[in-house]
């Protein structure tokens, strides 16, 4: 099968966006329960924990599906340097026991390589779906481009407000709201990039049968 390592990887990055679903959809549940909670910390720390592994999960299978397409073509490869920088940085964050600000600081740099590694990941599916002159994927590159890139940053500049700007018990409703906010459009660009990948993977079989 011609572009049989691409397809591999892309179905293990299609996996990591739906981990990454999962997760988002979990802390806006989390969210709303520490607005109803007397005690939230207390009840909800193994669902933190649960957010924890979900996210390590996450960043492990969109590198393993990265590296794996890079074997057909070389674009995810330079997607993966993005990926690594978010590792080290996601890691770092677990180090870091005091300090409200630079765990957030280092929160939103992390938006920076992801943004990178996704738009990435989406110019290499479109230049296989280029390659196979598969038009249905191809006419949609802009869209999936800008949707992904504007919902970072969009997510990332109220982050930087909540962080920088919201801080105290007077803000904790706005606070509350601005996060929801947050996780939404995350939601929401998360679903775009599941459809990317689901298109790929549709693309890939489709053109390419056992």
């Amino acid at each position: 099968m011609e572009y049989r390592n691409a397809l591999r990887g892309i179905k293990t990055i299609h996996w990591a966006e739906l981990v990454t679903l999962l997760l988002t959809v979990c802390s806006l549940g989390m969210l709303v329960l520490e607005q109803l909670l007397e005690e939230p910390e207390r009840i909800l720390h193994p669902f933190y924990l649960l957010v924890l592994i979900l996210s390590l999960a996450a960043l492990a299978l969109e590198l393993i599906g990265i590296w794996r397409a890079g074997k057909d073509e070389k674009l995810f490869q330079t997607a993966s340097i993005g990926m690594i920088i978010t590792l080290a940085l996601s890691f770092a964050i677990l180090f870091i026991q005091e300090g409200q600000l630079l765990r957030t600081a280092i929160e939103l740099l992390c938006i920076v390589p992801t943004i990178y590694c996704s738009v990435t990941v989406i110019k290499g599916i479109m230049r296989i779906a280029e390659k196979r002159g598969y038009t249905l994927l191809l006419d949609r590159q802009s869209f999936f481009v800008r949707a992904v890139v504007l919902l970072s940053l969009g997510a990332m500049g109220l982050e930087f407000l909540n962080a920088l700007f919201l801080r105290g018990e007077r803000y904790e409703t706005l606070h509350a709201i601005l996060h929801t906010m947050i996780l939404t459009m995350e939601l929401v660009e998360v679903s775009i990039f599941l459809s990317c990948t689901g298109q790929a993977e549709k693309m890939l079989v489709m053109q390419n049968p056992e």
